[in-house]
């Protein structure tokens, strides 16, 4: 192996994991959207605060609250197709 052979090595090695990686988070996004999408779903479905906190007003709290407690990429707006995935 010469040392255009280990540059190419290591771009092929680096490319493919890089790829894998963005999959694994692609995957895990997906996961983690359903259960949000449960979660909502199930809090709206039956519950003491339901009235209270039924449809936008619930996702735009949580939303807020998440925020604070440091969940990055968690807006009104990502949450609330994530109960379409339930719903449908």
């Amino acid at each position: 192996m010469n040392y255009q052979q280990l540059l190419a090595l290591f771009k092929e090695t680096h490319h493919e994991l890089q790829q894998r990686a963005a999959r694994s988070v692609d995957t895990s996004l997906v996961i983690r959207n359903w259960l949000f999408g449960w979660y909502i779903v199930e809090f709206e479905q039956g519950g003491a605060e339901r009235a209270e906190l039924y449809g936008k007003r619930l996702i735009d709290k949580l939303s807020r609250e998440l925020k604070t407690l440091g969940l990055k990429g968690i807006s009104s707006t990502s949450l609330s197709p994530t109960t379409s995935l339930i719903n449908n």
